[in-house]
């Protein structure tokens, strides 16, 4: 932004202002208003007024920082973590979880009526977890590694920055995590292992990624900037002592953001770990997506278990289905379950996961969902009952919804991770031939602004009639 057009803002950089919180963002920003001019102030709760120092001014809004407090909100609570808020992992751990709760679902109704054109009567009730489910709820971490003080130190970027903040004991990674870091941290230290720098491209260690599944099961792959480690076999041998049952190492030789590479070779144990849903075990390789919240994902596919309202003989398909989550935990109540995927590890996976699981009425197909759905749709076998879809942050490509909307199956659950592109989808649907029965969101990512919402679509009988 030009000088003269930052001084044609009602507040420029650097102004210190007193300010209060009209609302708050799920990512835990106090909405202020300055002579009509939104700004966002990191930390600051609904209600409390504050002294803030502009940080950044954008044309229709701005950023604060908080220079002191000078009235309190009754639900700020003291934070439990001696990293927050430098890290930035979490965002809320400073307001009382029953008002984080609040804070996502009305966002939610929020963004649903703002970008979907959906007008909830109220905020969609939200599943939360118990006390002593948000502690250690986190089955994966990747820690970024960088020199600090000329060691190799893991931890995780403060917002909006890739300046690491030492970290090796996270209040949301599970306890495993938490034991097997220091190993592999000492490890590298001994063996002068160095981490990758950002900058010159220069240093081995880009990443440590670490999965817990069922009891004893735990998985570790080291990202690497080259093809492998010096004594890998002297590595596995301690991480095997640990309890590791899966040692991998994936290059990743690219000057990018991405975490994982296109490769990952097995360096120790098993290509797997095994993890459990209500009843059933699932294959977990280093790239596979799993929910990361073991608790929350029960609470999760309950409610889209109770949506799809099963009663054994329906024909249901899963779009994007992944390794099979969804769909075998479907399998249990459903007539015949079909999937549709478009990595081949992942169809690989769903379908070993299906053989373990001696699940007979599930079947995988390789391929575009928006693609495999319609075509096969024509087939009264493979007609759907019910569709349910979990497709990754961006949404629904276009070809699938409308194939929804050809199809009108007499229920449609959509799982969603951003309530943005839920609401673009759920905007179409409703505009061709869909109503919106339920929304029921389920709190995966304590202490985040994160949060899943699950929706429940029927035909629109007003729709047939017109």
């Amino acid at each position: 932004m030009t000088k003269k057009a930052d001084q044609a803002l009602p507040v420029k950089k650097n102004d210190i202002l007193t300010l209060r919180a009209e609302d708050l963002t799920r990512e835990g920003a106090g909405v202020c208003r300055a002579d009509g001019y939104t700004v966002f102030v990191e930390g600051l709760l609904t209600g409390e007024t504050a002294r803030v120092r502009i940080v950044q001014t954008r044309k229709q809004y701005g950023f604060g920082r908080i220079l002191e407090i000078l009235e309190q909100s009754a639900d700020r609570v003291e934070p439990d973590c001696p990293y927050y808020p430098r890290c930035g992992g979490c965002t809320l751990r400073h307001l009382d979880y029953a008002k984080q709760l609040e804070t996502k679902s009305r966002e939610v109704q929020q963004i649903l009526g703002r970008i979907g054109g959906i007008s909830l009567p109220e905020a969609p009730p939200v599943i939360g977890l118990d006390e002593e489910e948000r502690i250690c709820y986190r089955n994966k971490t990747q820690y970024p590694v960088q020199q600090i003080d000329g060691k190799l130190t893991p931890g995780f970027y403060a917002r909006r920055s890739h300046r690491l903040v030492p970290v090796e004991n996270c209040r949301i990674d599970s306890k495993e995590a938490s034991r097997i870091l220091p190993l592999i941290t000492d490890y590298c230290r001994e063996h002068g292992i160095t981490a990758y720098d950002e900058e010159t491209g220069k240093g081995l260690l880009r990443h440590i990624l670490i999965r817990t599944g069922d009891p004893g099961e735990i998985l570790v792959c080291l990202v690497v900037n080259g093809n492998g480690l010096p004594d890998e076999p002297q590595m596995w041998e301690m991480l095997e002592k640990a309890g590791v049952r899966s040692f991998s190492i994936n290059r990743n030789t690219e000057r990018t953001n991405v975490i994982l590479g296109r490769k990952t070779r097995v360096a120790g144990g098993r290509e797997y770990i095994y993890a459990s849903i209500g009843g059933m075990r699932y294959r977990i390789s280093a790239g596979s997506f799993f929910q990361v919240n073991s608790v929350g994902v029960r609470k999760l596919y309950d409610k889209v278990l109770e949506f799809a309202a099963l009663t054994g003989c329906e024909t249901v398909w899963d779009a994007y289905c992944g390794i099979g989550t969804i769909s075998l935990f479907l399998a249990k109540q459903a007539g015949q379950v079909y999937g549709a995927e478009i990595f081949p590890a992942a169809v690989e996976d769903a379908r070993m996961n299906a053989a373990d699981n001696e699940a007979g009425n599930v079947e995988f197909f390789l391929g575009k969902a928006e693609e495999i759905l319609p075509k096969m749709a024509g087939n009264p076998k493979y007609r759907p009952d019910v569709i349910v879809v979990d497709p990754p942050r961006a949404g629904c490509e276009l070809p699938l919804l409308e194939t929804v909307a050809a199809l009108r199956p007499s229920r449609f659950v959509y799982v969603s991770c951003d309530p943005g592109t839920l609401a673009r989808d759920l905007k179409y649907l409703t505009e061709n031939g869909m109503r919106l029965e339920k929304v029921c969101c389920v709190d995966m990512f304590c202490f985040t602004g994160g949060i899943e919402t699950v929706c429940l679509l029927t035909p629109d009988q007003q729709a047939d009639g017109a």
